[in-house]
């Protein structure tokens, strides 16, 4: 008897509409709408039914046409938001948007979490839509670290409410660390780091303890640093 050599490996089979989505050019309902829609080919082959499962290492899937690449390279983009702009693609006010400062090759990347319309700083995008979903999880305590500018100079009672939290929007708003980074009778800066994410969280529990925000710089998200990056300037990060 004559043995083989060679090992079969079996790779699991994956919901289509989910292998679409990971390619970041399409959010996973967007890809079961598509394949509602007839748009989806699989080996030549339309795929309408929902769940449909296929070997991501072998099957070749195409959409509206244009063949898709599951095995890209994954591209993060750090750009450095100027004020005044907002972190879509879809601003119904048609307002000035971080794509307007990317290469349009970067037009299908998602961003990993939100940064207020009159802040400054550190926004992440990529195409990967795996890592989009999961820093996007609420559930998920993603560390985000700001510079900001207050007025007046804050006392010992309003950073202690600060740092300990207290209601807003019904519900408490988690322990926030502060530590000062340059001071004078006028205003402070300092630093201030959180995991929590709310809209325009920041300016909100700064008024609600008297006190007036005139900067926010987002320097650090999650692991990822503004640190040397112009304003308005990118850098691209590649990960096989």
């Amino acid at each position: 008897m004559r043995w083989s050599n060679h090992l079969t490996i079996f790779m699991p089979l994956e919901r289509l509409q989910k292998l679409i989505g990971q390619t970041g050019l399409y959010s996973r309902r967007e890809a079961e709408m598509l394949m509602k829609q007839g748009h989806v080919f699989v080996n030549g082959k339309k795929v309408t039914v929902l769940g449909t499962k296929v070997d991501s290492s072998t099957a070749k899937i195409s959409v509206k046409g244009e063949k898709l690449n599951l095995h890209q390279t994954v591209q993060i983009i750090l750009f450095h938001k100027p004020k005044k702009c907002v972190v879509s693609s879809n601003d119904e006010l048609e307002r000035s948007a971080v794509y307007d400062f990317l290469p349009k090759k970067f037009a299908s990347f998602k961003p990993l979490g939100r940064l207020d319309y009159d802040a400054e700083g550190l926004v992440v995008l990529t195409n990967d839509a795996s890592l989009v979903a999961k820093y996007q999880n609420p559930q998920a305590e993603i560390r985000r670290v700001f510079d900001v500018k207050v007025t007046p100079k804050p006392n010992d009672r309003q950073l202690a409410r600060l740092q300990q939290g207290f209601e807003l929007d019904g519900r408490r708003t988690q322990p926030v660390s502060i530590k000062f980074a340059q001071e004078n009778p006028l205003s402070t800066w300092f630093e201030w780091s959180m995991i929590e994410s709310r809209q325009r969280q920041i300016r909100r529990m700064c008024e609600k303890v008297g006190l007036t925000t005139k900067t926010i710089i987002c320097t650090h998200f999650g692991p990822y640093a503004l640190a040397g990056i112009p304003l308005r300037g990118w850098r691209l990060i590649e990960k096989d």
